[in-house]
């Protein structure tokens, strides 16, 4: 319904406003697609637990790699994104080169945050291989 959107968007010709009741349909849309989003939910739990770990992952890489340069800036040595992506990705992996690393209370917090959550993400990650691994000897 996209060409109807556009065209209801035309403010020129008042005819084509009338066709923004057909928005309606997007919403009986939505809900058949979330429906059928809970039963595939329902249906691979396992999946989708891996699925949200994962996501927590990618979430915390990029919302701590924004808090610490936002705490760390012109106190740490942590001065640019990428020093803050560099540190994020080094510490979510739990290497800690020691080359960057936060100062204050507050990066402290977000780099324990984050350490906690590489050893649950990849925890989440070898026991997934493993399952995939066993399923392969069956």
């Amino acid at each position: 319904y996209g060409w109807i959107d556009l065209l209801s968007s035309i403010p020129v010709v008042n005819e084509f406003r009338y066709a923004r009741f057909l928005r309606v349909f997007r919403v009986f849309r939505l809900i058949k697609s979330l429906k059928l989003l809970t039963d595939f939910f329902k249906k691979n739990k396992q999946k989708t637990v891996y699925g949200s770990v994962l996501l927590l992952m990618i979430l915390s890489i990029f919302t701590c790699t924004f808090f610490v340069l936002y705490v760390e800036k012109d106190i740490g040595n942590i001065q640019t994104a990428e020093d803050s992506l560099w540190w994020t990705f080094i510490t979510i992996t739990t290497v800690g080169y020691g080359d960057y690393y936060p100062i204050t209370n507050e990066g402290k917090l977000i780099a324990s945050f984050l350490i906690l959550n590489g050893l649950v993400g990849f925890g989440a990650l070898v026991s997934y291989l493993n399952g995939m691994l066993n399923k392969l000897d069956k």
